[in-house]
């Protein structure tokens, strides 16, 4: 698994033993994004042909991903065009994307609609059901559409977080989990990232 975030990319093995994933490589973000385009076109190349990675996770986010980091961009646009390009070709591949949470910039799920459209052969998973905060079930349901597609899922990790300070049962996820279940369907929700 790749892990690409602000500051760095991290490489995981991708044999899964139970329970355990272990970190293989640590490369800094910057040697890749401000560097220069093809120096990280040469890594994920790299990782894909040589490593034979199949999972890859962007942290978009303006929380603690790449657009807290650098100037906001378009998802689906530069700096990533040709990456998604290439990790499509991959047998099985899997994108993982943290886009944010719905206030945020980097929330776009237009891109992540326009993707999936793209390259349907590409599995997608969307982290944290958007990242909704409790104030946030309108644009959530504005926003789940866009990801209405045979290769797009979403996880729910980090839900009861975002509610916060609600308490367990978290009445809030469990509406914007409804939510999810009635646009996406449950064979599209997954548990974790």
């Amino acid at each position: 698994m790749i892990i690409l975030t602000g500051r760095r990319i991290l490489l995981y093995d991708n044999v899964l033993r139970p329970g355990f994933i272990y970190r293989r490589n640590i490369v800094k973000s910057t040697d890749i994004i401000v560097n220069g385009k093809q120096k990280c076109l040469d890594n994920v190349y790299h990782f894909i042909d040589d490593l034979h990675a199949k999972v890859f996770k962007f942290e978009v986010s303006v929380g603690g991903g790449m657009m807290g980091y650098h100037k906001n961009f378009i998802i689906d646009g530069e700096p990533f065009g040709k990456i998604f390009e290439k990790i499509s070709k991959v047998e099985k591949a899997t994108l993982v994307l943290d886009i944010g949470s719905p206030f945020m910039e980097s929330c776009q799920v237009e891109a992540v609609d326009r993707l999936a459209q793209k390259y349907p052969n590409l599995n997608i998973v969307v982290c944290h059901l958007l990242a909704p905060r409790r104030e946030d079930g309108a644009t959530l349901e504005k926003a789940l559409p866009y990801l209405k597609h045979k290769n797009v899922w979403i996880d729910l990790s980090a839900l009861p977080w975002n509610v916060s300070p609600e308490a367990y049962p978290y009445p809030t996820a469990l509406k914007f989990i409804s939510m999810a279940k009635e646009v996406l369907g449950t064979e599209k929700i997954i548990w974790g990232t």
